[in-house]
């Protein structure tokens, strides 16, 4: 709305977590090199996003909006950084899933 890259995060809430999921969310940011530090979290939501956002966003990230939208308006390289590592993420979360033909 305002031409500003936003940081990029992803984040979804499961009607029945598996938590087998987990280690294939984890391994993929582990071994996906990227330009900023990502961490995955789990609670209500699962979250991946960068590890930047989830300490400025304060305890039980109850300042996630507000950390969004101070980091977007300051530092754009840094959200530039997030959208170009976020599909690369992506990427290696679809390249470990289940075969689709199975």
């Amino acid at each position: 709305m305002h031409g500003y890259l936003q940081v990029s995060f992803i984040g979804w809430r499961f009607a029945e977590p598996k938590d087998e999921l987990k280690p294939t969310f984890a391994s993929a940011l582990q071994s996906t090199p990227t330009q900023v530090d990502w961490s995955f979290t789990t609670g209500k939501n699962w979250m991946i996003l960068p590890t930047r956002l989830l300490e400025e966003s304060g305890p039980d990230t109850r300042d996630f909006n507000e950390a969004v939208a101070r980091i977007t308006q300051s530092d754009q390289d840094f959200c530039a950084a997030t959208v170009a590592d976020l599909e690369i993420i992506l990427a290696a979360i679809a390249a470990a899933g289940p075969d689709k033909n199975d």
